[in-house]
């Protein structure tokens, strides 16, 4: 089951009150900033929930694979378990 991200409710937004695919808007914001600021605007936010997104991705893919069935972690393991998860935990808050 596909969950809808901020990323994707975002890019919708974008698209929608832009009338323009995504690809385009990023030309216009890049090219013609001073004649549409609010667009500019809407894609720095887009890129940088694309980021948070990509690094809570990152995380939780991390802290799946040292978690998994069957893995008994080290002692050094343990701590790195633990510090992924909480950047896992500060990623998703600021998403």
């Amino acid at each position: 089951m596909a969950t809808t991200t901020m990323l994707d409710r975002a890019t919708a937004m974008i698209v929608n009150s832009w009338g323009q695919p995504l690809e385009a808007l990023g030309v216009l914001a890049g090219r013609l900033p001073s004649e549409d600021p609010l667009l500019r605007c809407a894609m720095h936010i887009r890129t940088a929930l694309a980021i948070t997104d990509n690094a809570v991705a990152v995380h939780r893919d991390r802290l799946h694979a040292l978690s998994r069935h069957a893995y008994v972690p080290d002692f050094d393991g343990l701590d790195r378990i633990t510090k992924t998860a909480v950047s896992l935990r500060v990623g998703r808050r600021s998403r």
